[in-house]
């Protein structure tokens, strides 16, 4: 019941098995049964999916994704965000840089007995 009330987002991380208990946990302790859930699964991959749904739904909804998929969920009024900011979300998987040598360190040319 704390938890129902102590914010008005709440972010699980690896709980796609609970959620349709915690849902009905929440809706007991007073949160809205309409309100949003964004189940995010496999984020930053090419399998990257944002399922919509709602407290009263999100339990059916979650049966949908894979039991193994790595799964973000929110729930709270931020979810209504997501229409308006997937426009500026990246479409392919992120990837990371090469690291780039520490400033004053030599370069690949130094360590290769060259000119830095």
């Amino acid at each position: 019941a704390a938890l129902a009330k102590a914010s008005p987002v709440l972010v699980l991380f690896m709980a796609l098995g609970r959620i349709g208990d915690i849902a009905a946990q929440l809706i007991a302790a007073g949160r809205s049964p309409a309100e949003p859930v964004a189940l995010i699964s496999d984020a930053t991959t090419d399998r990257q999916r944002c399922r919509l749904a709602t407290l009263r739904t999100v339990g059916r909804a979650a049966r949908a994704i894979r039991p193994d998929a790595a799964t973000l969920i929110v729930i709270g009024r931020t979810v209504a965000l997501h229409r308006i900011l997937s426009a500026w979300q990246q479409a392919d998987p992120m990837s990371i840089a090469p690291a780039r040598p520490a400033a004053g360190a030599p370069g690949k040319n130094a360590a290769a007995g060259g000119t830095p």
